[in-house]
């Protein structure tokens, strides 16, 4: 995780990863014995990079819910 970044920062990491789980997928299928069209590797690793993506961006901190409310004495 790498924690809290500014919005520009997120967004190159996210194009870095897809395109790395692309670009990986895409080379995939000609290195292994395995008949797949490079279409379908780069898809799968489309996913794979949208999965990096998640968990490198993910901030267990950081929660999206309800506030919660506080509870002042009078």
């Amino acid at each position: 995780m790498l924690g809290p970044l500014p919005t520009v920062h997120r967004i190159v990491v996210t194009i870095c990863a897809l395109l790395a789980g692309v670009g990986l997928g895409a080379l995939l299928p000609k290195l292994l014995p395995v008949t797949m069209l490079a279409s379908t590797g780069a898809g799968i690793g489309f996913g794979i990079g949208a999965i990096a993506v998640v968990l490198l961006l993910h901030d267990p901190g950081h929660h999206d819910g309800h506030p919660q409310r506080l509870r002042v004495r009078r």
